[in-house]
């Protein structure tokens, strides 16, 4: 195997072991050429690439949600009435509520 085709074969594995453990805009514009050599030439082809990623993250949250619902459908009232029967129609009630509490959440990667 020649020199050559010994560096090629050694940027392509550390290209793959590489692409594992960075992402891939880490090696996106690293790149290394060696042409135009003869008999006896010496070549090298030195790539450093250094990455370092610190976060601290920390989360309290305090929540209370009270919630107090009272409806009511008009105060109808049926007093004093005589010889007969007796019928009120109210209407319908009808109550949503929805709590929603999102609280520490993180996009870190």
């Amino acid at each position: 195997m020649t020199l050559k085709n010994r560096i090629a074969t050694a940027l392509i594995a550390g290209s793959i072991v590489g692409a594992t453990v960075l992402p891939a805009a880490a090696l996106a514009d690293t790149s290394c050429e060696i042409s135009g050599n003869g008999a006896h030439s010496h070549n090298s082809c030195r790539i450093r690439i250094s990455r370092s990623v610190r976060i601290r993250q920390s989360n309290s949250s305090t929540i209370r949600n009270r919630v107090s619902v009272d409806v009511d459908t008009g105060g109808n009232t049926a007093n004093s009435n005589t010889g007969g029967d007796v019928s009120i129609t109210t209407g319908d009630v009808h109550v949503d509520v929805t709590i929603t509490n999102d609280v520490n959440q993180s996009n870190n990667p």
